[in-house]
């Protein structure tokens, strides 16, 4: 009411591990992106930047990547909001100037990434699947640590001015890290030694997760490890992130690789 903004980073998003369409999915990620959007055109922002996600991309074809321009194609109801949302604010573009980033799976120095966490607390545990990984292990997504995020959010706003009125970046190193690179890693820094993971085929580990979310279904503390997840496993998200550093002229820090 007294003066407005300069920038709006937009951060808001909602997200489960349930893969079902849950509503706030539509009130949060949707509807509550319409009304910033509205909110900045009232305040003639000099740039609205948009936190997309490089998980609503589908994954690519062996031995290839997705980039700035891949379409938001994934079927699931995270990225179906996400979709609407690029789609929205590409509509907005025209009234003020946008920025969409696709973020990489974003973490910190204390691994605060919901999945990584669990990956690292079960790696290093004692517990009965400590060891064991799905599939080949090869599942892969990219990550990008905050700093390195923070850093690229910080360049567009420096460079809006040469910036288009609508693009696309990606923040992300190129190519991905698998659950095995990780398991290895950790566990031989944890350990002092290496320790051999085991390897669980898609035939065996689709039931084996079946019967353990349908028995913390009983207790009320279901596992992290859902159905759903099988369909990814050695899967690769591999991304090319070449267009974002040329533009911008921004990289990932390698004291920052995962």
């Amino acid at each position: 009411r007294q003066g407005g903004a300069d920038y709006v980073l937009h951060l808001a998003s909602y997200y489960d591990f349930e893969y079902t369409d849950n509503p706030e999915y539509e009130r949060t990620n949707i509807k509550g992106t319409r009304y910033i959007l509205e909110q900045c055109k009232i305040l003639r922002v000099k740039r609205f930047i948009f936190a997309s996600s490089t998980a609503a991309c589908n994954f690519p074809p062996g031995g290839t990547s997705i980039d700035e321009k891949t379409p938001v194609d994934a079927d699931y109801a995270y990225a179906v909001a996400k979709r609407k949302g690029e789609e929205m604010v590409s509509d907005f573009s025209s009234m003020f100037p946008c920025t969409i980033i696709r973020f990489a799976a974003v973490f910190t120095d204390w691994c605060e990434y919901g999945v990584l966490y669990v990956f690292l607390s079960t790696w290093l545990s004692k517990a009965w699947k400590s060891r064991i990984l799905g599939g080949k292990g090869e599942s892969a997504v990219p990550y990008i640590h905050t700093k390195d995020l923070n850093k690229l959010i910080l360049t567009v706003i420096h460079k809006s001015r040469q910036l288009p009125n609508l693009d696309t970046y990606v923040a992300s190193p190129d190519g991905s890290t698998s659950h095995r690179e990780l398991f290895e890693i950790a566990t031989r820094f944890y350990f002092g030694r290496k320790v051999k993971p085991w390897f669980i085929p898609k035939f065996m580990a689709l039931p084996g997760v079946y019967v353990m979310d349908t028995l913390g279904k009983l207790i009320g503390k279901r596992p992290f490890e859902r159905p759903w997840m099988i369909k990814y496993l050695d899967w690769k998200l591999d991304t090319d992130a070449s267009y974002t550093r040329e533009t911008l002229d921004w990289e990932p820090s390698p004291r920052f690789h995962i």
